[in-house]
């Protein structure tokens, strides 16, 4: 184990969270990878974490951002990333609110995209996104766009379920959610109708104010 940890980070209350290069030379297999040991509030150990040599420094930044967004505080990357891009599909491309909290993705700076990029998110399902990833879009607590009309007597509300396509028309086969990452993955991991189409739909409420006749 190095002397010096590859981060040492405390959060709010105090309480330590370390990661060590245990071994850079480590072979899982006949694929070489840095063993990563973490250390949290007690000092107990927890089970070594093998990461490969190219995602090493990817892996750090986002336990040292997990960490800080459990505390509170804001994350090294939450204001700097645009969008997501999966290097295994290269031509699919989230913006920073189709693509947050999903594991695998690589997180895209504006300095990655200097031109920008369209989002596909929602392409296979006949809905793009479609929007630049360098326009941002204002966001409430709840993850709803707050970009609000002038006759809006409050922000829309989405929410996200799965449907079935049964007797020529498509049914609901799940609860509500209120992020489309929840019921995408419901749709993939749903066996109850394994030869049935669905599809994830999203459902937008707004409020209008209309307008007083009487005056």
């Amino acid at each position: 184990m190095t002397d010096q940890p590859v981060f040492d980070y405390r959060d709010s209350d105090g309480a330590r969270l370390a990661v060590d290069a245990v071994n850079a030379s480590t072979y899982y297999g006949n694929e070489p990878v840095v063993a990563l040991l973490t250390e949290h509030r007690d000092g107990d150990d927890l089970p070594v974490v093998y990461v490969p040599l190219d995602r090493v420094e990817e892996v750090i930044a986002g336990i040292r951002d997990a960490a800080r967004q459990a505390s509170g505080q804001q994350s090294d990357t939450a204001e700097t990333v645009v969008a997501y891009r999966n290097t295994e599909r290269p031509g699919v491309l989230l913006c920073r609110e189709h693509g947050e909290g999903w594991m695998g993705l690589t997180p895209l700076t504006s300095d990655d995209l200097p031109d920008g990029g369209i989002c596909t998110w929602g392409r296979e399902y006949g809905h793009e996104c479609g929007r630049d990833v360098l326009i941002p879009v204002a966001r409430s607590a709840s993850g709803v766009d707050t970009q609000q009309a002038v006759d809006e007597a409050r922000p829309p509300r989405e929410q996200w379920r799965v449907e079935g396509y049964d007797a020529d028309e498509w049914n609901p086969v799940s609860r509500s959610f209120t992020t489309s990452q929840d019921a995408h993955a419901r749709k993939r991991v749903s066996q109850r109708y394994p030869d049935m189409p669905t599809r994830v739909v999203r459902e937008t409420t707004t409020w209008t104010v209309e307008e007083d006749e009487t005056r």
